[in-house]
């Protein structure tokens, strides 16, 4: 794990933050991954909620996507169910193309798959890359299903050429479907590695 900057345990002084990892991937990686109790992560009641940032990704491969998975204390499958929903709005560089959708990319219903969090980006073309905010509440709550949300930012394009670039803005949300406490997460691509991205890891407290 590296740094860039100030170290962890940085605490935002207006949002009650405190920053608890910061991983940077420079070059093809096949996940981040952070788990209750190594280094100075916790998922613990510390926090009543997490976020994570995520700047400038990109994957090794074109039209990638960059998802998340959780699991509980012991298991090593991330694959918690989970359901979500999610919607998006894209401008074409253009002007050629403008809508408000169903992002069916960011839907599932009762998953064991990764969630997405921000939409196919480009690997191959300078210049284009991917943003998102997700944020999951109490994970280690042992009384009700985990729920979350997302809001991505990306600039994609389908051929190569500026013509046919798009700015999409989506958010989603939804639950994973366990009871259980949260105590692992991982950031991956639905397939092959991630190239580049910063990945930032804040616990919020509740005593702002």
């Amino acid at each position: 794990m590296s740094y860039i900057g100030k170290s962890p345990r940085t605490v935002h002084p207006k949002a009650g933050k405190v920053l608890l990892a910061r991983d940077l991937v420079s070059s093809s990686t096949a996940n981040v991954t952070w788990t209750h109790g190594t280094g100075d992560v916790v998922f613990d009641s510390t926090y009543i909620a997490y976020e994570i940032v995520s700047l400038n990704f990109e994957p090794v491969t074109d039209e990638k996507l960059l998802q998340i998975q959780w699991d509980t204390s012991g298991a090593t499958s991330y694959a918690q169910n989970h359901t979500s929903a999610g919607w998006r709005c894209l401008n074409r560089w253009d002007g050629g193309t403008q809508n408000v959708e169903n992002d069916i990319s960011m839907n599932s219903h009762n998953s064991t798959d990764g969630q997405n969090i921000i939409r196919s980006s480009e690997g191959s073309y300078a210049g284009y890359y991917g943003y998102s905010f997700f944020t999951l509440f109490n994970p280690s709550n042992t009384t009700y299903t985990k729920i979350f949300m997302n809001d991505l930012l990306t600039s994609d394009t389908g051929n190569n050429t500026y013509a046919q670039s798009y700015s999409i803005n989506g958010y989603s949300g939804g639950y994973v479907h366990t009871t259980s406490a949260l105590t692992t997460i991982r950031l991956s691509c639905n397939s092959g590695n991630i190239d580049q991205g910063e990945f930032h890891l804040y616990g919020i407290k509740d005593d702002f």
